[in-house]
């Protein structure tokens, strides 16, 4: 829900979700989330994975990267960190909570 209202909030703004599977369609339940918040499937974005230095390019292109808050990213903070583009993390108790927060 946090996300939906951020997005909600700022008209232009999107999500991006790395997709690891074969498929790069955003999972139906987010959409049918999204959509139930008033946010537009448009704005939910999905890419897949590419070699190393295309992702932090890519990455570069991001405006903020809003990690998840019970399992914090780990190289993916890191690899936004590279690019330039700016983490905000909420550390909770449990060790896999705090990983994005002590890479910050």
């Amino acid at each position: 829900q946090v996300w939906m209202r951020v997005l909600f909030s700022l008209p232009n703004a999107h999500l991006t979700l790395l997709v690891a599977r074969e498929s790069r369609r955003p999972n139906i339940r987010l959409i049918t989330h999204a959509e139930a918040a008033g946010v537009s499937r448009d704005r939910i974005r999905t890419v897949k994975s590419v070699p190393k230095i295309e992702h932090i390019k890519r990455s570069a292109g991001i405006d903020l990267f809003l990690d998840t808050w019970k399992v914090n990213s780990h190289s993916t903070a890191v690899d936004s960190i590279w690019a330039g583009t700016p983490v905000i993390s909420l550390p909770q108790i449990k060790m896999q909570a705090r990983v994005a927060a002590g890479l910050l």
